[in-house]
């Protein structure tokens, strides 16, 4: 194409002969940034040059790798700095989408335009993208380090002491994560002041965000409130603290917080919708009814996600502490620890991140 007289001269860039992967970040809440570091981590075993790159306030950005990994989501103002940046030039691009309704922005479908391929954390939203998007679609689950055998709980004299816990990010949105729902299901499942224990840990959370889980907590006393952000460590000692994991969920892109409890040894307990249904079932959790309702949160996508049914969630919440000795039970945590093991192990993710990589690394040779 002939360049106008007064048209800038713009410096050809040498195509990138650095095989490896620019990682580039962009995405500020928990499980977004877990996930990156997780998959990072792994992507150093199958090539040799890993560049962590987090999306600069200006212009300057070094790509040397032949690979850019992209774990953002894709916004109209984000897509034109990267392009003027030239970032997508003379490389294969894969993007990391996380998506908890039924639906998928518009400027999602556009920006996928400058993308080879597109990796997500479930096929529950890879099944919703692959409708929207003309780009392959490919599952890459969050890797859960899992240890050799499953560690049995003693049982005896858990129902004077049972711990139920919900753990969340405040800033994935309280509409979508539903606490004040798990607060309802606790008090109506354990009305008569019985001897447990409803533990919320969050951080994050906004002015006003966290009032109505405040009140609760002020008239209730078996209802404690952790606002602040732990090691992992600490919160692997909180899932060995809780004989329970209840999330009531609107929707979840792959639902992190429920697979680190089924390795923990917890019976989980979700909303039977969205990312977590990839690894969670009627012979491994305890999952909830629910009924599709619009989603009433502009952050998302339009689409539909879940209304849990409260009622039902308070009727299992209780059943689980009165059998929680039972062999029912029992076989719940051992199917949940196989299951992570089986479908969520590190190696197993390892040889499907270094299959696409190979993928791609062939195509640009």
């Amino acid at each position: 194409m002939m360049k106008r007289p007064d048209e800038p001269a713009v410096e050809e860039l040498p195509p990138p002969s650095i095989y490896g992967i620019n990682a580039i970040f962009g995405a500020p809440v928990l499980g977004m940034s877990t996930a990156f570091e997780m998959n990072a981590a792994l992507m150093r075993h199958v090539v040799p040059i890993v560049t962590r790159a987090e999306i600069p306030p200006g212009d300057d950005f070094d790509l040397p790798c032949c690979i850019n990994y992209h774990h953002w989501h894709p916004n109209a103002a984000m897509m034109d700095r990267l392009r003027k940046m030239r970032a997508f030039e003379g490389r294969k691009n894969v993007g990391f989408w996380i998506g908890e309704t039924t639906g998928v922005l518009p400027e999602w479908i556009r920006a996928a335009q400058a993308f080879d391929e597109i990796w997500t954390g479930s096929e529950w939203f890879a099944r919703i993208l692959r409708i929207h998007l003309a780009v392959p679609v490919h599952v890459i689950p969050h890797p859960i380090p899992v240890p050799d055998g499953f560690q049995e709980r003693e049982t005896q004299n858990r129902k004077s002491g049972f711990t139920v816990l919900f753990s969340f990010d405040a800033g994935s949105r309280v509409t979508r994560k539903n606490p004040h729902l798990v607060v309802q299901a606790f008090r109506k499942a354990f009305p008569d002041n019985e001897p447990v224990k409803l533990i919320l840990k969050t951080h994050g959370a906004k002015l006003g965000a966290l009032d109505f889980i405040k009140v609760a907590a002020a008239h209730d006393s078996r209802i404690e409130l952790i606002n602040k952000r732990v090691e992992p460590d600490e919160m692997v000692a909180l899932y060995r603290r809780a004989d329970l994991f209840c999330s009531l969920h609107a929707g979840e892109g792959f639902g992190l917080h429920l697979a680190e409890a089924m390795r923990e040894g917890c019976v989980t307990m979700a909303t039977a919708f969205s990312g977590n249904t990839d690894f969670m079932n009627g012979g491994n959790s305890v999952l909830v009814p629910f009924e599709t309702t619009p989603v009433d949160d502009e952050f998302f996508a339009p689409g539909v996600w879940a209304k849990p049914d409260v009622d039902a969630a308070a009727e299992r919440m209780r059943q689980c502490w009165e059998c929680y000795d039972s062999a029912m039970i029992g076989s719940l945590r051992r199917n949940a620890f196989k299951t992570i093991k089986e479908k969520l192990n590190p190696e197993l993710v390892l040889n499907l991140i270094h299959d696409r990589i190979k993928i791609l690394n062939g195509d640009l040779k």
